[in-house]
């Protein structure tokens, strides 16, 4: 079972100003954080980093937030 500590968080957020500040939240509370700034990037980063927690944005440039999740839950997101 994971830890805290060993638990990875997506954040998949186009704005800057949440960005920042849910990666300041989530790594004080000792999470590794891995951010993706559209859906391209997030289905990428998703297959690459495997997280324990996906923070998906449904208003995102190139792919829309709700496209990436219908495409990782087809291929068991």
């Amino acid at each position: 079972m994971s830890t805290q500590t060993e638990t990875t968080v997506l954040v998949v957020e186009d704005e800057d100003s949440f960005v920042e500040a849910l990666s300041i939240g989530l790594r004080r509370e000792g999470f590794r954080v891995q951010i993706a700034r559209d859906g391209a990037q997030a289905l990428d980063l998703f297959d690459a980093v495997n997280p324990d927690l996906v923070l998906l944005d449904v208003m995102l440039p190139r792919v829309s937030g709700i496209d990436a999740s219908g495409a990782r839950c087809r291929s068991s997101w």
